[in-house]
């Protein structure tokens, strides 16, 4: 995952405030949101996501010219949410799927348990977090 130059811990919980939730385990991810007609795989975002404690996925995904996209997605509304270890690399793929107010969704996550690039001092706590945030995922999958 290729990070910007604002690209930090302190960057990532400036963007998660954004909820007005108080969450655990904040990760950095790769984001693509296929809920659109014109969704794309080649439309990556760099991001971040995290469990509110109310039991809402949170993630935000860098938008056009600097604008940020943020999604809530409350567990009640998932239908379908997949982990998938990705083969030789600490890296995982999330699928959630579901229907919040009438309308579909479906987001795809890269999560990492290690930042590649010389960037794990600017997220200290992302190997640690990324186990929590991966380990509540597949509760909630199991509970689906």
């Amino acid at each position: 995952m290729a990070l910007n130059m604002k690209c930090n811990s302190e960057e990532m919980d400036n963007e998660l405030s954004f909820f007005g939730r108080p969450y655990s385990y904040p990760v950095y991810v790769s984001l693509w949101d296929m809920s659109g007609f014109l969704a794309s795989n080649r439309n990556v975002k760099s991001g971040y996501a995290a469990i509110s404690d109310d039991g809402v996925l949170l993630l935000t995904g860098e938008g056009l010219i600097g604008s940020a996209a943020h999604y809530e997605v409350p567990k009640l509304t998932i239908s379908s949410l997949k982990v998938k270890k990705l083969p030789l690399i600490n890296s995982y793929n999330v699928e959630v799927k579901g229907n919040k107010e009438g309308k579909k969704y479906y987001y795809k996550l890269s999560v990492s348990g290690r930042i590649i690039g010389g960037a794990s001092d600017k997220f200290p706590d992302h190997e640690e977090n990324a186990s929590g945030f991966l380990e509540t995922l597949r509760q909630w999958a199991a509970e689906i």
